[in-house]
């Protein structure tokens, strides 16, 4: 049963774990850890072993400290994510220790494709298949939050996609390696940065309270890389990267391709994700579910399932067999959510009431400007309405359309071409194929962009608080040119997608192999999840 054909490209296959678990051949690596295709020798069972050799670390010159750390955070993801039972989470089957320096855990084994994978072949994926993808992510995250766990590093290699009976696209969250207890504060050490740059949520990179909220940023840029092609935020450098997840807003997805089809409402969803503080983020990750549905329609529903949250949406059994092999390697954190208004005008309270979100239009934000040395901190460059049709084609008065536009907080000042309009809630009348742009603005909050048009009906805008931007990097930021930044050529090291065929073991990855420039904040380390060197 055991294939030792390989054991020269790594020392692990063909031995056999803690008695019970033949390695038959590597599957993927990630920084210090290694996944391993295996089978369980009493039910002769196909199994999944994800190991972590602690002699790595001490090769290394990890101190003893550093190894009792990733020892406990090791435990701690078995421990934790054994208790998880919704179908959309890998399965735990057993975890332990063969010796002193072996720590491992058997999990079911899938066959498929990361999202990683998936986004470097295609590039990026229509809306409906996002959601469909998304929506099971939620409900994995749904059932950890309610044990009061968090992921805190949520990205597209963490999410595997197989295939189940007639449910394509069928979702794994692999990867509970940096999971959190939110009551324990002990785990993580002062000073530790833990989660991948290109998906970190404000609050990871300042060390601040790890929540759920956190959670739901890190699926907003799942979301946002999923529909654009591309992450939120992109460039080489870590630290640039966690700069702009901190002072910069996300370029907005006609920005990034102006061919993009993605509905306003649901680049809104994806946007509230993205929200800089916690509480302007969905609540629950039932809320971000309930909200990408409306986002596409009341006629949306998800393929072979029940329900979009739900634990028993699809039978549990096992993966049939497909060309694409791969399995667990990498790891999530949270921010809360503002308010939206919902009123409706009364004749129309009713049907829009179950899809409130599906009105939301597109908001044009400013290109995240990563320049060049001298250009100083992260900032929006000024909005640039785009061309009004209604100012040289004037609607047909006969057909007019009302729509009604609406604000978080209320009262904000609507213009249209320097035109004062009024205050939220503004009544508009538009013809069926004027396209109008205008201008929210109210003290104490940043102005707002949009265009509507007769199709939306009604508009609701949240308008960001308006505070002074942190002083931006003076070091590492000014070594490497904002403008360096570019869209990524391939995966990383650590990534599934760059390491699903066995390949020869050589000096093993250090904690600190994170490309990131010298300076960097003086507060912090790089205590980094042993599986993890993506940047």
């Amino acid at each position: 049963m055991v294939n030792a054909h390989s054991r020269d490209s790594d020392p692990l296959v063909g031995e056999v774990i803690a008695e019970k678990y033949a390695i038959v051949s590597l599957l993927a690596r990630g920084g210090m850890g290694r996944v391993y295709r295996g089978v369980q020798l009493a039910l002769e069972r196909e199994v999944a072993l994800k190991v972590l050799d602690l002699r790595w670390l001490v090769q290394t010159g990890s101190n003893p400290a550093v190894v009792d750390d990733f020892r406990r955070r090791f435990v701690l993801e078995a421990a934790s994510a054994a208790k998880l039972t919704h179908p959309n989470t890998i399965v735990i089957h057993d975890y332990g220790a063969d010796g002193d320096d072996l720590l491992y855990m058997v999990m079911e084994m899938v066959e498929g494709q990361t999202l990683a994978q998936r986004l470097e072949r295609d590039g990026r994926l229509p809306p409906e298949t996002v959601v469909r993808i998304m929506a099971q992510v939620c409900g994995s995250l749904a059932e950890a939050h309610g044990r009061g766990m968090v992921h805190r590093d949520l990205k597209p290699s963490n999410i595997m996609l197989t295939q189940r009976g007639s449910q394509r696209e069928f979702v794994k969250v692999l990867d509970f390696g940096l999971v959190k207890q939110e009551a324990d504060v002990s785990t993580t050490r002062s000073g530790a940065l833990i989660g991948t740059p290109r998906y970190m949520s404000p609050e990871q990179v300042a060390n601040s309270e790890v929540t759920a909220a956190s959670d739901v940023y890190g699926l907003g840029a799942c979301m946002y890389h999923a529909l654009t092609g591309q992450p939120p935020f992109d460039s080489e450098s870590a630290y640039v990267l966690m700069a702009a997840h901190v002072n910069a807003r996300p370029p907005a997805m006609s920005e990034v391709d102006p061919d993009l089809r993605v509905p306003a409402a649901l680049e809104q969803v994806v946007l509230r994700c993205l929200s800089k503080a916690p509480e302007q983020r969905y609540a629950s990750m039932e809320e971000v579910s309930m909200a990408m549905q409306a986002a596409l329609g009341e006629d949306f529903t998800l393929s072979g399932s029940r329900s979009l949250v739900g634990s028993d949406s699809t039978p549990l059994g096992r993966l049939p067999s497909k060309d694409w092999t791969h399995s667990l390697t990498d790891s999530a954190v949270r921010l809360p959510d503002a308010h939206v208004s919902t009123v409706a005008p009364p004749e129309r309270r009713a049907a829009l009431a179950v899809l409130v979100l599906a009105a939301l239009v597109l908001v044009f934000f400013g290109v995240l400007a990563l320049r060049g040395p001298s250009a100083g901190p992260l900032q929006d460059p000024p909005a640039q309405p785009a061309a009004d049709s209604s100012l040289t084609s004037p609607p047909n008065a006969a057909g007019r359309v009302e729509v009604w536009v609406r604000s978080t907080p209320e009262g904000a000042r609507v213009a249209r071409a320097g035109e004062d309009l009024g205050n939220t809630p503004a009544r508009l009348l538009l013809g069926p194929n004027d396209r109008w742009t205008l201008t929210l603005s109210a003290p104490g909050h940043v102005d707002r962009t949009l265009r509507v048009s007769a199709a939306q009906r009604e508009v609701n805008v949240v308008l960001e608080a308006a505070v002074a931007e942190p002083a931006a990097p003076t070091d590492a930021a000014d070594e490497r040119p904002h403008g360096d930044v570019t869209r990524p050529t391939g995966t990383s090291a650590m990534d599934p997608a760059a390491t699903e065929r066995p390949t020869s073991v050589g000096t093993p990855r250090t904690a600190g192999s994170m490309s990131a420039p010298s300076a960097a904040p003086e507060h912090r380390t790089d205590n980094r999840d042993p599986w993890n060197d993506e940047p």
